[in-house]
């Protein structure tokens, strides 16, 4: 993933509470 993806990967990690 490029810087986009981390930022994706994150937001979607912290919506779904998953670590």
């Amino acid at each position: 993933f490029g810087r986009i993806g981390r930022l994706v990967l994150r937001v979607a990690s912290e919506g779904h509470g998953v670590d």
